[in-house]
């Protein structure tokens, strides 16, 4: 019996296969999934909750911050970037700051990213991927333990 991995992008709307990811009966081996980046989307639907490798996760999960990261839209964040730009005097540290960050994501093409919620790192699925599967599973195991 064989079973292969679908993979959604993270930032298109379509699906593509994994490299027709294959196993022997039962689940993928961890080195096969070595190359694998988990799905990491916000629902389309009311309540636009946060999906995780096709798990809806718990919003307390973030509000309650049991994990230190968010899944951002990166279009709608660079807007919200750009308020904040403004709302800051002109040769601040922290508008310095904002405007790296919005010249670095814009750059990016990804619909979804991790952004730490204690400081201004953010994760990619592709140019990060050890790191983004890293935060995909502590969020999955946040939600099945919350």
């Amino acid at each position: 019996m064989t079973h292969s991995i679908q993979v959604q992008s993270t930032h298109t709307k379509t699906q593509q296969s994994a490299a027709s990811l294959k196993t022997q009966a039962g689940s993928p081996k961890p080195d096969i999934l070595k190359g694998y980046v988990l799905c990491a989307r916000i629902s389309p639907y009311s309540p636009f909750n946060v999906v995780v490798d096709d798990e809806d996760i718990n919003d307390e999960v973030f509000q309650k911050e049991k994990v230190k990261w968010q899944l951002i839209e990166v279009d709608d964040f660079l807007e919200d970037l750009l308020d904040w730009i403004g709302e800051q005097p002109r040769n601040s540290v922290n508008r310095t700051l904002m405007m790296q960050d919005l010249f670095m994501l814009n750059a990016w093409e990804y619909r979804y990213i991790w952004s730490s919620i204690e400081t201004n790192l953010y994760v990619a699925p592709s140019l990060q991927p050890e790191r983004f599967n890293e935060i995909c599973q502590e969020v999955l195991k946040a939600n099945r333990t919350h």
